[in-house]
């Protein structure tokens, strides 16, 4: 039996370490997925390491685009004649914007190995980590190989980790989705060794004041919840939350100063909460959420205390806001603070439910509810808000036929090909240069030259680039220029761009196409 053990285990680890090389690589590769936040993090990054400073250009260019400068709602009109001159300061600290304190651990690395690499495996790690623990842990507690298996087909089935693991950029954020959960799981076990406990709960709080946040109300709520049943350590856990909540709280009050987003996300008032959902968009976006989620709370139910723990931590994902994209941006990093405690409520509700199963004689039942669970997730498809969608067409989109698709593509000759696009576009920006450009371009000129964001800066920079579209029997047209106006208006704005840019200089009759990333790189000759 031991031995028996000791195969499984290996097979599962050795299948955890394919999946994590495989799926790194074709993060690597995919250059195109990789904007300007990955871009922002591959520079803090690589200055905390190189310059001890947790700065970057980019997400100064960034912030002052969106937040400051008022383009993204400038009419063309006035934008042909705005100066589109970029502000004094050319960095911003990250810290400023979140306190992403894990970085500095993890810079040691970047010293060794590419930055890309580096940041890119621990994405991978949190998204196939969670799924290999879940088994572990289901196996520790007698739960059968097939039952722990289909648990696992569940995770992977939910798209806040397939479509986050496989179209979503590098964010620090995401390191919560495997810490948090290893913290939820040692803080909801009796007799968990305190090293063990205060070190997950560092990870978490080092990771970002959110993640120390949401750590903080899990523990709280936790300890609320299962008083009576915490036979060890409640008051040195019940202080920990405290701990927790108050750093995260003094992070939030006195240390960001340039982080927008948290006076605005939540709702101020109940009032709020109905406006927000008197709005059809919004509404349809939380009820795709929660249908998404609902066969996992199903699945906790079955322990309706961590059922209810799981419901608060999806609070703020249903009643928040950052234009849809904490509900059905899938690939955004917005899902990382609930689905720790998503994951770790259905797998105490999977164990309490094949318990009853099992005492009952009623396992083939649980088994087919487990199987419908996964088809369920597999049918929907998370991205029609307005008309939900369940069809057995959907299951193509399975993270399984996906991965297929993109290991066949990527991880070969072509694939390599496409990844070394991204060399053609550093050697037609020469280092030390001034390039103006949209997000597309920012994760592969960050380095040794000063960014702007598309249309910052363009009577003066020394290159642009531009995102190129074609369609049968037309011309070839130049845009990228984002605009919040409609797009009406921002077909208006990319024309009265690339007429100023035409005005001021740039070579567009020498422009280097890279048509793989649907990208141009126009020279400014005078």
């Amino acid at each position: 039996m031991r031995r028996f053990v000791r195969v499984e285990y290996i097979a599962v680890v050795g299948l955890f370490l394919i999946l994590t090389v495989m799926l790194t690589s074709l993060k690597v590769i995919r250059i195109d997925q990789l904007k300007g936040d990955s871009a922002t993090q591959f520079q803090t990054t690589e200055n905390i390491a190189f310059r001890g400073v947790p700065v970057s250009n980019v997400l100064e260019s960034v912030y002052a685009y969106v937040f400051q400068s008022g383009l993204v709602t400038m009419p063309a009109e006035k934008m042909a004649k705005d100066p589109l001159a970029p502000p004094p300061a050319s960095e911003r600290n990250l810290l400023g914007f979140h306190a992403y304190l894990i970085l500095y651990p993890i810079a040691a690395f970047v010293r060794i190995l590419p930055v890309n690499v580096v940041l890119l495996t621990l994405d991978v790690i949190c998204f196939t980590g969670i799924v290999v623990l879940s088994y572990f842990m289901l196996r520790s507690r007698g739960i059968p190989i097939v039952a722990a298996a289909v648990f696992c087909l569940a995770i992977i089935s939910h798209p806040a980790w397939s479509e986050g693991l496989l179209s979503g950029q590098f964010y620090v954020d995401r390191l919560f989705i495997l810490a948090g959960f290893v913290f939820m799981y040692l803080a909801s076990r009796d007799q968990t060794p305190r090293p063990y406990l205060f070190a997950a709960a560092v990870v978490c709080m080092s990771i970002n004041e959110r993640a120390s946040l949401t750590a903080g109300i899990f523990l709280l709520v936790y300890v609320a919840l299962y008083w009576k049943d915490i036979k060890t350590d409640r008051s040195l856990k019940l202080g920990l939350s405290v701990a927790m909540l108050l750093y995260g709280w003094l992070i939030v009050k006195f240390v960001i100063g340039s982080n927008p987003y948290y006076s605005t996300f939540m709702p101020a008032s109940m009032g709020d909460v109905i406006a927000r959902f008197n709005q059809p968009a919004f509404a349809e976006n939380a009820r795709l959420f929660i249908l998404v989620c609902l066969p996992l709370l199903l699945i906790a139910l079955f322990e309706p205390r961590a059922a209810a723990i799981a419901i608060i931590m999806l609070l703020p994902n249903v009643l928040g806001t950052i234009g849809g994209a904490e509900k059905v941006g899938w690939s955004t990093h917005y899902h990382a603070s609930y689905f720790p405690a998503l994951i770790w409520a259905a797998l105490v509700g999977y164990i309490a439910a094949f318990r009853m199963a099992t005492t009952r004689k009623l396992l083939p039942v649980f088994y087919a509810g487990a199987g419908v669970a996964v088809l369920y997730l597999g049918m929907l498809n998370p991205y029609s808000p307005h008309q939900v969608s369940f069809s057995p067409a959907n299951i193509d989109n399975h993270f399984i036929f996906q991965f297929k698709r993109q290991a066949q593509g990527y991880l070969s000759s072509a694939g390599l090909a496409f990844a070394a696009l991204g060399n053609d576009v550093r050697a037609a920006v020469p280092e030390g240069s001034v390039v103006t450009t949209i997000e597309a371009g920012m994760p592969l000129l960050y380095r040794n030259r000063t960014v702007e964001f598309l249309p910052v800066d363009i009577d003066r920079a020394d290159y642009a680039v531009l995102e190129i579209t074609s369609a049968p029997g037309q011309p070839m047209t130049y845009g990228g220029v984002i605009s919040y106006l409609g797009p009406d208006e921002s077909v208006k704005v990319n024309r009265v761009i690339a007429e100023r840019m035409r005005k001021d200089g740039y070579d567009f009759a020498h422009a280097k196409l890279v048509t793989g990333l649907g990208l141009a790189i126009v020279k400014r000759i005078h």
